[in-house]
This record gives structure tokens, C-alpha cells and sequence, in this order.
């Protein structure tokens, strides 16, 4: 008889499994357009993501046409020194990388993904227009050119009007970032199978590749429309397409799947820290019962019961039975005061979620810091070289090309040819784990600071202090190493990290999961800035001057490059540390 009993308790799994697998509905929790259950062949997948990429095409060619020749336009048509302009031009960046958490809290706690995309790009669309109409119309350009006095005169009401622009299209197009990555991730169910979270995996990989084909166009062909044919067309073009990809992505409604939003997600870390303070003095020991929740309450929500561990141990006091807390606060039913008294494990360990990627946080910054030279340093460092293609001069913003050509050739290659190789011999879905996908792109980036700074050298040694005005006698392929290494680094560090913020925090906290990722660009951009500001202040000569070839570019390089060495001992220290979040596995019925 207890035979029978284990043999049918065996088969059930297996019938739950089966009966799981032929159902029509997600298992993520995600709603179609009409608020009711998504059906998992009519909404997401491939198609769905396909229309969110295709909007990410837009936007980045719009903004990386703005950010791509914004120090040019800066020194050339509004007059500004290079330090200045890449000081600018970084806090600029950002501002678009830090405000990411504004469109990450307004998707999680308000508006939903798709509804917050559709409004900050519609803002982003309308400071284009008015970008492009101020570099146009001859009444409204900031600054205006003096040919007696061989320099320009700004306006002061015209430089706000294009500044407000700017920034303001920084906040917009930094806010809905981090919600098109999460809304695209949404697509696919990571509970259904292993096939849907190697989709989706590939879904990040090939969110860079079509970032990188849109920073390609925008430094190669737009740069050189803003250049040679004009300013007004340069931005006009993008502004266009934006409006037409906008348009596509709206449409397309009916074919996604919505997170639920379940109000402000910070409340729920807010509560937990609140109750373990109020816990404080009350005994805890391993004897000690923690509150685990109502899993049919859970459900309700879309978490999924996770075990307790015993990390950040001081939160466990949120989750804590004790006799200070009464039994009435356990019911699903208790009030809103009650709530603040006593936390699920659930709720604790995913507060934990978010403390433990603080550190892998702060410790990418050094890495933010140097790729942050790449749109600013890097491109006039290509300005003093000579750019000549046979007949054809490359403008100095589109030497970047170099990178994103890199990262749009080698991220597929790494995607299908790369991935499945190592999967074979480590058996994990990624091939490598997501620390040591980044762990591989700071090492790389040492290197690409450290040939930088090699370069730099030769490139000043040639120059022997001429004019910033006269080309340096070296070609400006000379930057191809360096940019080409950076790409690389990128394609580890830069799609690993969108992923792990993306896939470690709570499911109901991933749109500001996304904007962790772009919040520490931000902070590195910031940073950048400070830092050329402190060491043109403290350096005789400048390490930055006016002119680079009087200036020890390389000295700053070489700073650089050892900030990512004592980065990667820290990242790899952490690496050890750190514990992955449990992937929740439904069913599986795919074989790998």
C-alpha cells in the first residue's frame, strides 16, 4: 500500500509538469492588453521583442546622433575649450544615465513599462524637434559666427533654450531606457523552459547588437550629414525615424505581455528595514520561527516562495515570530500597520536581493569611468590625427564606429558559435555565469586603457607640441586597438551587466533593476568629470589642456588603467561573495 502511495505521489509531478506544459497561459504572471492572462502563442516571444528592439532602434539613433557629435558641436559651433566641452558632454551623458531611475519607478510603482516608454519617448520626440528647429533657424541657434573676429558670439537666451533642450531630452530618452530592456525581457517566460531563458538571454545580447548598429549609422552617416550637408538635416533625419519607429511600437499593442503593476515596489524594501529595526532587541537564534507568508497571497502578487538564507541575518529580524509580534499578524487579512511589524520570508529575501547588488555595483564604476572617454577624449584625440579615407576625410565622431562595428560583429559570433561551445563543457544556460561574463570585460578594458595610453604617447611624441590646428602626421587607424579592445570589453562587461540588474532583483523591481545598470554609466560619466575638472586643476602642464599635443593625455590613461586593475581585484573578491538568485523552473521539458 505505501508502495502504491510513493508510486503515485512520483507520477504527479510528472502530470502537473504535462498539465502545465499544454496550458495556453504564461506562468510568469505577465497580461495581455486587455488585463486578462497572456496566452503564451498569440502575445511575447520573438515577434513581441521584435517591435521593442525596432523602438530601441529609433531612440538610439536619435540620441546617439545628438551624443555622438555633441563635444564637436560644442567647440566648433559654440566656441567652448575641449575640457570644457568633454566636462559637458559627460555630465550630459550623465544625466541620461542617472535619470533612469525616474522611468524605472514610474513603470514599477505607476505606469507599467509600455506606458511609461510610450511617454518619455514621446517627450524625447518632441525635444528632437525643437533641437533640430535650434540648429536650423538662424534666430534660434545658440551661437552665431563673428567671420571678423575669427570666433562665435552666444546668445544667452537662445544657449538656455538649447541647453533646456538637451537635458531635457537627456531625461526623457534616460527614463525610458531601462523600461524598454525590462518590457522586452517581459516577452519572454523564463518559467516555462530552459528555451525561453536562452531567448531571452539572446534577447540582451541582441539588444547591443541593434544599440550598436544604431550608434554605427548615427557616428558614420548622421555625423557626416550634420557635417557636410548640415546640422538641421543631421538631426532632422533621426527625429523622423524616431517618430516612425514610435509609431510602430504603439501599434503593436495587441502582441505583448504586460507586469502587473502592483504599486510602489520600494514600499516593500521600506517595511522590511522598518520591521527588523523594530525587532531589534527581540532574542533571535537558530531556534527562532520566521514568518514564511501565504503562498496563494504570494501567487496573487507574482512572487514565487524563496528559502531563507542566512546572509544580512539583521533583515531576518523583519520575518521574525516572536512574543512581541501577535499571531493576528500573520493572517492575510491583517492591516496595513501590521505590515510594517512583521514581513514573509519572501519579502526579506528579496530585500536581499537588492542589498547584494550593491557592492557589484559600486565596484563597475571604474569601469563607467573609462568607457565614459569614448565620446569624449577619444574623439578629439582623433581630431589631431589624420582622418583621410582616399578622397574622404572621417569626421572625428565617427571614429567610434570602430567600437560598435566590433561589438555588432563579434556579440552574434559570441551569441551562437561562443555560447553553445562552453555550455557543452560547463552545463550553464549562459556558458559562463554573468559575474564572470563581466569579470572578463574589466580585464579586457585594463587592456584597452593601457594600449590607449601607448598610443596617446606616440601620437604626443609626433606631434612635438604643434598646434592643436595642424594634423599630426598618423593615421587616425592608429585608434582602431583601442577602440576595437573597448568594444570587446563591452560586449562582456556592458551586456553582462544589463543582465544580472535586469535578472537578480525582484521580479516586480526590474525596470529600476535595468536602471541600476544605467545609473552606474551615469555615475561614471559624473565622475569622469570630476575627475578631468581635479586634474586640470592639480597637473602643470595639463594632462588635458586646449591643445592635446602639449597636453599628457596618456598620464590620464595611464590613471585609468590602473583604476580598472584595483576595479578587477575588487569585482573578483566580490565574485567569491556573492549568491545568485534561485531561478524558479516550473517545468522544464526541453533537453539542453
Amino acid at each position: 500500500m505505501a508502495g502504491k502511495m510513493a508510486e503515485e505521489s512520483e507520477k504527479l509531478p510528472a502530470q502537473m509538469e504535462d498539465s502545465v506544459s499544454h496550458s495556453p497561459l504564461v506562468q510568469n504572471g505577465t497580461l495581455d492588453w486587455k488585463n486578462k492572462p497572456a496566452n503564451k502563442h498569440s502575445t511575447g516571444g520573438i515577434l513581441a521583442s521584435g517591435f521593442v528592439l525596432a523602438e530601441l532602434f529609433g531612440d538610439r539613433l536619435a540620441f546617439d546622433g545628438v551624443s555622438a557629435s555633441l563635444v564637436t558641436y560644442l567647440t566648433t559651433e559654440m566656441g567652448q575649450p575641449t575640457a570644457n566641452a568633454s566636462v559637458k558632454v559627460n555630465q550630459w551623458n550623465g544625466t541620461a544615465f542617472l535619470t533612469s531611475v525616474l522611468g524605472g519607478f514610474v513603470a514599477d510603482a505607476y505606469l507599467g513599462r509600455f506606458r511609461t516608454v510610450l511617454l518619455f519617448s514621446s517627450i524625447f520626440l518632441a525635444m528632437m524637434i525643437l533641437l533640430t528647429l535650434e540648429v536650423s533657424v538662424e534666430s534660434i541657434k545658440p551661437c552665431i559666427p563673428v567671420p571678423a573676429m575669427e570666433e562665435v558670439k552666444c546668445r544667452s537666451a537662445q544657449q538656455g533654450l538649447f541647453y533646456m533642450a538637451i537635458y531635457v531630452a537627456a531625461v526623457a530618452a534616460g527614463s525610458s531606457k531601462p523600461c524598454a530592456s525590462a518590457f522586452g525581457g517581459d516577452q519572454f517566460d523564463e518559467r516555462e523552459s530552459s528555451a525561453q531563458r536562452k531567448r531571452k538571454a539572446s534577447f540582451f545580447n541582441w539588444w547591443f547588437v541593434v544599440q550598436s548598429s544604431a550608434n554605427a549609422i548615427a557616428v558614420t552617416l548622421l555625423v557626416a550629414m550634420q557635417q557636410n550637408v548640415g546640422w538641421g538635416w543631421g538631426y532632422g533625419v533621426p527625429t523622423v525615424l524616431l517618430a516612425l519607429f514610435l509609431l510602430i511600437f504603439a501599434l503593436a499593442a495587441p502582441l505583448y505581455r504586460y507586469s502587473p503593476v502592483l504599486g510602489s515596489p520600494l514600499t516593500q524594501v521600506a517595511r522590511v528595514f522598518v520591521a527588523a529595526a523594530m525587532n531589534i532587541r527581540a532574542p533571535y537564534d537558530e531556534r527562532s520561527t520566521l514568518y514564511e507568508g501565504d503562498e496563494i497571497e504570494m501567487a496573487k502578487l507574482g512572487k514565487i516562495k524563496m528559502l531563507h538564507n542566512n546572509q544580512f541575518r539583521c533583515l531576518d529580524r523583519a520575518a521574525l515570530l516572536s512574543e512581541n509580534v501577535d499571531k493576528e499578524y500573520c493572517t492575510k487579512d491583517a492591516d496595513t500597520m501590521s505590515r510594517w511589524r512583521l514581513c514573509s520570508v519572501t519579502e526579506v529575501e528579496e530585500v536581499k536581493l537588492i542589498v547584494r547588488t550593491l557592492p557589484i555595483w559600486l565596484s563597475l564604476i571604474p569601469f563607467s569611468i573609462s568607457t565614459a572617454q569614448l565620446h569624449s577624449v577619444f574623439i578629439k584625440q582623433a581630431s589631431t590625427l589624420d582622418r583621410k579615407l582616399g578622397t574622404i576625410e572621417i569626421p572625428p565622431a565617427s571614429v567610434a564606429v570602430f567600437l560598435t562595428l566590433t561589438m555588432v560583429l563579434f556579440v552574434p559570433i559570441y551569441d551562437r558559435i561562443i555560447v553553445p561551445l562552453i555550455r557543452r563543457r560547463t552545463g550553464n544556460e549562459r556558458g559562463i555565469t554573468l559575474l564572470q561574463r563581466m569579470g572578463v570585460g574589466i580585464f579586457i578594458a585594463v587592456i584597452g586603457m593601457v594600449t590607449a595610453a601607448l598610443v596617446e604617447r606616440k601620437r604626443r611624441n609626433l606631434a612635438g607640441g604643434r598646434p592643436q590646428s595642424k594634423q599630426v602626421d598618423m593615421s587616425v587607424f592608429w585608434l582602431l586597438p583601442q577602440y576595437s579592445i573597448f568594444g570587446l570589453a563591452q560586449s562582456f562587461t556592458s551586456i553582462g551587466r544589463l543582465e544580472f540588474f535586469y535578472e537578480q532583483v525582484p521580479n516586480n523591481l526590474r525596470s529600476l533593476g535595468t536602471a541600476m545598470y544605467l545609473t552606474s554609466v551615469g555615475v561614471g560619466n559624473f565622475l569622469s568629470s570630476a575627475l578631468i575638472t581635479i586634474i586640470n586643476r592639480t597637473t602643470e602642464p595639463r594632462w588635458i589642456g586646449r591643445n592635446l599635443n602639449t597636453s599628457h593625455l596618456d598620464y590620464f590613461y595611464w590613471l585609468l588603467a590602473a583604476l580598472c586593475f584595483l576595479e578587477l581585484g575588487i569585482f573578483l573578491w566580490l565574485s567569491f561573495w556573492y549568491r545568485y538568485k534561485p531561478v524558479p523552473r516550473i517545468h522544464d521539458l526541453q533537453t539542453e
